[in-house]
């Protein structure tokens, strides 16, 4: 799975995965950024920020156990248009 994959399971789905420490593509660096283009999950991404040396499943159970289940649009940066005339500006 990819680090993508995972912050859906954790913003969709209800099950409970026992195996995440033995993981070694859970990167919650990466998790983290993903969820909180969310605008609704960015005040808890950003208190589990304030404690980077927690380990996989702390992280995971912790995500896990407060962040609500339903189906979430994904919203990504849109890059601003190139301007042709920019010379005549």
């Amino acid at each position: 799975m990819n680090p993508f994959e995972y912050a859906n399971d954790l913003m969709v789905k209800e099950g409970y995965d026992v195996d995440i420490e033995e993981r070694k593509d859970y990167k919650e660096f990466l998790i983290n950024r993903s969820i909180s283009y969310q605008p609704d999950l960015i005040h808890i991404i950003n208190e589990i920020n304030r404690y980077p040396d927690v380990d996989k499943k702390l992280h995971y159970d912790f995500l896990h156990s407060i962040i609500p289940k339903k189906k979430r649009s994904r919203q990504f940066w849109v890059k601003g248009k190139k301007l042709e005339n920019i010379e005549l500006v």
